[in-house]
């Protein structure tokens, strides 16, 4: 890995060298932490999506958050994701955990292949926040707090704030009977889409509740 250092390339592309040669040096070994989250988009065209996050940790690995080249080989995404990304790193402090952490957006046609802006941002923050956790001393011995039919919307604000985003009347449609979080400051755009589609529920974050690690959380209805 010392040799990538010479690279005359970005640290992003360094890190994922050191992923991929992490892969062929590590085949068969087994990951951890593994978390999963539902997210939610919204095309231009109107039509909504949804899509399941996973994310795991490598141990002992080059630190960094990088798609998972199993599932991701042909991702793409715009600036704003790229940002998005790097707030949920630094403000959950995941590298604590020691290794890489490799993630993969799944919907039911397969890899997700481009994302833009940052809807996801707030549900990447909560899926690093519950590996720091699992990969603490006594991480063994807490409950696991993620389910795989939630749905997390949001992003994060420049104040660590969960900031609002758009297109709930695509979304809401696609996350079926799961539980949907969104900022509160969306909560009365989210309603109308309430009204019509029952089957969803809406919890809202306060800031109070948008947390750093060690900080207490909780959501209300």
């Amino acid at each position: 890995m010392d040799l990538l250092q010479d690279l005359d390339a970005s640290d992003a592309v360094k890190l994922t060298v050191a992923t991929c040669l992490l892969h062929l040096a590590a085949q068969g070994r087994p990951r951890k932490f593994g978390q999963q989250l539902g997210v939610l988009f919204a095309y231009p065209n109107g039509r909504g999506a949804a899509a399941k996050l996973h994310a795991e940790l490598i141990p002992d690995g080059p630190s960094g958050l990088v798609p998972d080249r199993r599932r991701m080989s042909l991702f793409a995404a715009d600036t704003t994701f790229a940002e998005q990304l790097r707030r949920a790193w630094v403000r959950t402090a995941v590298d604590t955990a020691g290794g890489a952490v490799l993630w993969s957006l799944n919907s039911e046609r397969g890899p997700v292949p481009y994302v833009v802006d940052g809807p996801l941002g707030a549900a990447f923050a909560v899926v690093l926040n519950e590996i720091r956790r699992a990969s603490g001393p006594r991480g063994s011995l807490r409950v696991r707090r993620l389910q795989s039919e939630t749905f997390v919307t949001g992003r994060i604000g420049s104040r660590d704030e969960l900031a609002a985003v758009d297109g709930y009347q695509a979304k809401l449609p696609t996350a079926d009977t799961g539980r949907v979080i969104v900022p509160i400051g969306d909560l009365d755009t989210a309603d109308p889409g309430l009204r019509e589609i029952r089957r969803v529920r809406t919890r809202v974050w306060t800031r109070s509740s948008w947390t750093m690690p060690g900080s207490s959380s909780g959501a209300r209805n």
